[in-house]
């Protein structure tokens, strides 16, 4: 193998794996938080509810989720509706733009997701059980930079 090929196989295997993760960490949280008894939120409900925690000011739009998620504002709306409908999430007209609907989470959103947010951080743990905690560090900071130059990427 010629070393050329070398970082490509590298990349292409690690391109796949990363894709392989995300892929079964969703299976497992439909497995384990989206169905039983007492469903709490699907993964696409999740997201969304995510861009609306993470958004600057606590509140965004059907079409900035959109984006941010790539889905079409038709699906996003779709989602908030039942949202909505579940005490989730909560839309107000925009004060600066009456054309505009915030969205934003109640106060049962906010409180379903902190407690999933914690059980999926134990979920985390467990499943990096024997990993050393300078290679989770590591990981961590990898994931990171990732990250980061994924949001670069989006904003150009």
């Amino acid at each position: 193998m010629s070393e050329d090929s070398e970082p490509s196989l590298l990349f292409e295997c690690l391109g796949k794996l990363l894709l392989k993760t995300g892929d079964s960490l969703r299976n497992l949280h439909a497995r384990t938080y989206a169905t039983g008894p007492a469903p709490r939120a699907t993964w696409t409900q999740m997201r969304v509810m995510g861009c609306v925690l993470f958004s600057p000011e606590g509140r965004t739009r059907v079409k900035d989720i959109s984006r941010e998620l790539g889905l079409t504002p038709g699906a996003i709306s779709q989602v908030v509706e039942d949202l909505v409908r579940a005490g989730l999430i909560e839309r107000a007209v925009d004060e600066r733009d009456r054309r505009m609907v915030n969205i934003s989470l109640s106060p049962r959103g906010v409180q379903l997701r902190a407690g999933l947010d914690v059980e999926f951080a134990a979920l985390t743990a467990r499943l990096l059980r024997g990993v050393p905690e300078e290679k989770i560090q590591t990981c961590r900071e990898v994931l990171q930079m990732l990250d980061d130059e994924l949001e670069v990427t989006k904003r150009s």
